[in-house]
């Protein structure tokens, strides 16, 4: 008795080291207040029945009917704080993992945050000095832009001036052409004078001719006369001589006058030569004229422009010395929220080994919550039947959806249930082969182990939706860009338990009739101890992929978790449900009543469960289980 009473002194020592862990989470704290509370109220009944059970059997002989009934009395507050105190303690530690899992990932998150930000912190330091540059460039820019400025305003005016000659050499190129064509003129009148002289010339020599032609006719007359015509002959020899020589004269005229008018012709060419070159050049002065003032327009435009870039580039430059300000203020406040971040660290740190240790003696805690459960079922009457229940979802939702069926089915044939939570299927197998369990909820597998190891007797199986089946899930979430079981290469997968059917052997099974193998295609697997937190941990990201079942993802759908944001990559149908087996210790009378009992229960209105009811449980049912394993 005394080993028993040091057991609830060591889980009372526990219980007060997590409470200094847990000191400012008031709903902990206060379960814990309470579970210490009730811790001591064990002891006292426990010193109370080692009172009574101590009575001599002499003694004993002379206890009253009264005692009798306290003793009675004693034991069901005892078996009713001890089954309290087991669900508050496992309820704590379902809170204190989903706690710790929600703290790794907020270490995780911060260790990203601590890279983040050193990343953070180069950039921009990078992002400093390519402002620093960018105020430095925007400043020489600035001062180009004014010298562009100040050459566009020379531009323009050399382009006035360029203009100005443009047209005066057009006027000049005008005038030349009056004069060329004036000259031009005059050659013509030469050419017509000169036609003149030829017309005067033809005369002359057509006198000449006559002249000649009267001197011959003279001299022959003058030789008919004899010495009387001898004077004349002599004049008509010379008239003769004098048309030879006016014929000479004229010949000489003639080609001098050729010459000229052969002068004229070819100054009269080089004029119209001139002329058409210098209307090609008036014409090429012309469009010079005409592209020089578009030039002085798009200068025009250039100039505007320029002044805008101008006041632009001022403005940015402003700009960029606010921006290069502002850097300055942003790296300080990136330094110094690194440092924050370093320094949060640091407590995540220390808590998180804080965690570590409360998480040793939550371990410590259900370990001798174990052994409490253990005692206290020695003290079991005959009339009173003891379940344990594996953790598959909180223990405060088993405690309000099942506890209350299985008072139902035990007072219909007149007994009293007491419940016991374990901490997985392993711990339900050996608490049955201890004989502190009568009856367990197994899962499918666990069931088949069970009963390979410890010949346990199937009773009932529970109905959900109408069946007494279920669908075995591969989860992932929408946006993770998985599709198919061959995208899970190299991902994190989150099973149950190696005990779970759907959990961990269906989830295999599914890969390995993919071709895939389950022990080589993930980076990293996570066994989570329950399908609430696979999926929890697939909603997070804590997990790529899971495996879990259907009844799962209703039930936390229906707390409002976003179910909807996962997939389901790959299913198996009709896995057959959980198996409630008793202890082959169990009278073959007793488990015959339950059975009958358990197929009969109504569900009622007023109770809060996913069970609609139970159908007789039978072995040959799980053969399928058996051939996977």
């Amino acid at each position: 008795m005394k080993n028993k009473i040091f057991t609830f002194g060591a889980c009372s020592l526990l219980i007060l080291q997590l409470s200094a862990y847990l000191y400012g989470l008031s709903n902990i704290a206060f379960k814990i207040l309470f579970i210490f509370t009730n811790l001591f109220i064990i002891i006292l009944l426990l010193q109370k029945s080692y009172n009574l059970n101590t009575i001599t059997k002499e003694k004993q002989s002379k206890v009253n009917i009264e005692g009798i009934n306290e003793d009675n009395q004693v034991q069901e507050r005892l078996f009713s704080v001890s089954e309290t105190l087991g669900f508050d303690i496992y309820q704590l530690s379902w809170l204190s993992k989903d706690n710790m899992n929600a703290f790794n990932n907020l270490v995780k998150i911060s260790d990203q945050i601590k890279e983040l930000s050193e990343q953070n912190a180069a950039s921009m330091e990078e992002t400093n000095s390519s402002i620093n540059q960018l105020a430095s460039i925007s400043e020489e820019l600035n001062e180009n832009i004014h010298r562009v400025e100040g050459q566009s305003l020379e531009s323009y005016s050399m382009l006035n001036e360029n203009l100005e000659t443009v047209n005066s050499i057009g006027i000049f190129l005008k005038d030349f052409r009056d004069v060329i064509d004036i000259a031009s003129s005059n050659n013509l009148e030469l050419q017509n004078s000169s036609s003149k002289v030829n017309q005067i010339i033809d005369y002359i020599k057509t006198i000449s001719k006559q002249t000649n032609l009267l001197a011959i006719n003279a001299s022959i007359e003058a030789a008919r006369a004899g010495d009387s015509g001898k004077g004349f002959s002599v004049i008509a020899t010379e008239i003769r001589n004098l048309s030879n020589e006016t014929d000479k004269s004229i010949s000489m005229i003639d080609d001098i006058l050729n010459e000229i008018l052969s002068g004229i012709e070819s100054s009269k060419n080089i004029m119209d030569t001139c002329s058409e070159k210098i209307k090609k050049i008036e014409d090429i002065s012309k469009k010079s004229a005409d592209v020089i003032e578009k030039t002085e327009l798009i200068v025009k435009d250039i100039r505007k422009s320029v002044v805008q870039v101008n006041e632009l580039s001022g403005i940015q430059n402003s700009l960029a010395r606010e921006i290069d300000a502002a850097a300055e203020s942003v790296t300080s406040a990136v330094e110094e929220t690194y440092n924050i971040v370093c320094d949060s660290i640091e407590m995540i740190n220390v808590q998180q080994n804080k965690n570590d240790e409360m998480n040793t003696y939550f371990s410590k805690l259900t370990a001798a919550t174990e052994r409490l459960q253990k005692i206290t079922s020695e003290l079991k009457s005959e009339n009173e039947i003891i379940f344990g229940i594996n953790p598959f979802t909180s223990p405060e939702s088993i405690r309000s959806m099942y506890l209350p069926i299985l008072d139902s089915v035990c007072n219909t044939i007149g007994y009293k249930s007491r419940t016991v939570i374990v901490e997985d299927y392993d711990a339900l197998n050996k608490g049955i082969d201890d004989g502190v369990i009568d009856i367990g909820w197994f899962s499918p597998f666990a069931y088949v182990s069970a009963r390979k190891k410890s010949g346990v007797i199937p009773i009932a199986t529970p109905k959900v939706n109408g069946k007494t089946n279920y669908s075995g899930y591969i989860i992932v979430r929408k946006d993770s860009g998985i599709e198919t079981l061959s995208d899970l290469r190299n991902k994190h997968f989150g099973y149950v338990d190696v005990n779970s059917a759907s959990g961990y052997l269906y989830a295999r099974h599914l890969m390995k009739l993919n071709h895939i193998d389950p022990d080589k295609i993930f980076s990293k697997t996570s066994f989570m101890r329950n399908h609430d937190n696979v999926i929890k941990g697939v909603l997070s990201g804590e997990l790529d992929a899971g495996a879990t079942y259907n009844e799962a993802m209703d039930s936390l759908k229906a707390k409002g978790l976003p179910t909807e944001d996962l997939k389901i990559i790959k299913s198996i149908e009709n896995i057959p449900k959980d198996s409630i087996a008793a202890s082959p210790q169990i009278p073959i009378d007793v488990i015959k009543k339950l059975r009958v009992s358990f197929i009969n229960f109504k569900v009622s209105n007023d109770l809060n469960t996913p069970l609609q009811g139970f159908e007789e449980s039978k072995d040959e049912n799980y053969d399928v289980v058996r051939e996977l394993m």
